[in-house]
């Protein structure tokens, strides 16, 4: 039995073109004679060389009587246009050793198959040592994928044959696939044990070994400066990187880079017009550079201002109406002198009179001054108005309300019913009552003010 069981261990061939032409390799099939629907199968196999068109090899094949043995004997022939005319020459062992009533060693025996190169098959007549006729048909178990992937890539496997089983040992215990493809998930090399299936005869297991390659992996550490960049990155970090390489796996790459910062010193100074910081009596950014120990760049940065003098103004002339006040602004200073001493940065008015101020800063001083008169004003009320959010007239409310006395607005509807009221001269009533605008038509207005013995009355339409 050793000849047999070194086909379990016979490495596949791999597919490629010169299939189409060639039969080497390992062939697994039966032996028959049709006898009708009594025809009986045994199990065979050839392993064949080839060189040019010349064929040579060794047959197995299991013997008719007593059935249980197996006969070995060498095979030659030529492969011309697909078609393998071939001799079988006597038997060079039989195992188990032949029975009394088998061993044919001194026949000659030969066959006509034809190659499908397509299906790897092997079919035609034979005849045997022993002066038997019958047929033959035989698949080629090869493989016509790539045996070799890289880790984590789809792993997509094909084989020719007929009833292809696919096992993880070699004792045809683990199952793990049937059929001519296979498309495992394995991570690490693998072997697989393949076997054909014939007339419910399975052949012995031949094994492919499956080869997954992990990815070269590399560790390199760099630095740079800020502002530069190093295949691409440009900042602190790990980076990994995938680089395809022609007929392996990936080579996997982690850059651990450190990006040195530019020493930035920021500092700001203020200067007066006519006045000059480091040579410049302008203002804007100055950059002074300088190399540190890595050979990135130091920075130091000096924003100047310029100041010009100062200067106050708190605008022309202004004419209130009696009992009214204001509020007179200077501006942002460093100090304030007003007309009557204070020294506040606002100051209110409430009489007639010229007022001015002195305001002084870092770059001098500067002077202004402001005539305030007053004048009686007569409260007014428009005649109508149309709240419809058209931003004119959208509001009723009274005109030259003195702001130094109390007053109130009252508005009524033509029944005499209270619609709107406030005390706030700001304010004004929108034409609405509870959210719901009012009907238009003649409302009657009523202002209380300090000071007066009587109210001030009368009439005003609401327009849409």
């Amino acid at each position: 039995m050793k000849q047999l069981l070194s086909l379990a261990v016979l490495i596949l061939c791999v597919y490629t073109e010169a299939f189409s032409q060639n039969i080497a390799g390992y062939w697994q099939g039966v032996s028959y004679q049709d006898n009708g629907p009594f025809t009986t199968y045994y199990p065979a196999s050839l392993e064949l060389q080839q060189n040019g068109t010349v064929v040579s090899g060794i047959s197995h094949a299991r013997v008719p009587d007593p059935g249980t043995a197996w006969a070995i004997a060498p095979i030659k022939g030529t492969l011309i246009n697909n078609v393998f005319v071939f001799t079988i020459d006597r038997l060079l062992a039989q195992e188990p050793p032949p029975s009394p009533y088998y061993w044919c060693d001194d026949g000659t025996g030969k066959g006509r198959f034809t190659y499908d190169p397509v299906a790897q098959t092997l079919k035609g007549p034979s005849s045997s040592v022993c002066g038997g006729t019958g047929s033959g048909e035989y698949w080629r178990l090869a493989i016509l994928s790539d045996t070799v992937f890289c880790i984590n890539t789809p792993i997509r496997l094909q084989v020719s044959g007929k009833g292809v089983k696919w096992y993880t040992d070699k004792d045809r215990k683990n199952l793990v696939n049937t059929g001519n493809d296979f498309n495992p998930s394995i991570t690490t090399t693998t072997v697989y044990y393949l076997t054909q299936t014939h007339f419910n005869t399975e052949s012995p297991a031949v094994p492919i070994r499956i080869t997954v390659n992990p990815p070269a992996v590399a560790t390199i550490e760099r630095s740079i400066c800020a502002g530069q960049s190093l295949d691409g990155y440009s900042k602190t970090g790990e980076y990994t990187d995938n680089f395809p390489i022609a007929g392996g796996c990936d080579s996997i790459r982690t850059l651990k880079l450190t990006v040195n910062p530019i020493a930035v010193v920021e500092s700001s100074e203020t200067i007066c017009t006519g006045a000059s910081f480091q040579g410049h009596n302008s203002a804007g950014r100055y950059a002074d550079t300088i190399v540190d120990a890595n050979g990135c760049t130091s920075v130091n940065i000096v924003t100047l201002s310029v100041l010009p003098p100062p200067a106050v103004d708190l605008g022309a002339g202004i004419e209130l109406c009696a009992g009214d006040t204001m509020h007179l602004y200077a501006g942002a200073f460093d100090t304030y002198k007003w007309s009557d001493g204070s020294t506040g940065q606002r100051f209110v008015v409430s009489a007639a009179g010229r007022y001015s101020i002195t305001v002084t800063d870092k770059c001098g001083s500067a002077t202004d001054d402001i005539l305030i008169s007053m004048k009686e004003c007569v409260i007014q009320v428009p005649s109508g108005f149309s709240p419809n959010n058209d931003g004119l007239n959208d509001l009723l409310k009274a005109l030259n309300v003195p702001g130094s006395k109390s007053y109130k607005l009252e508005i009524y509807n033509r029944w005499g019913q209270l619609v709107f009221q406030t005390s706030d001269p700001n304010k004004g009533w929108d034409g609405k009552v509870g959210g719901r605008l009012q009907a238009p038509g003649m409302y009657i207005w009523k202002i209380d003010l300090e000071g007066r013995d009587k109210p001030l009355k009368g009439v005003v339409s609401l327009i849409l």
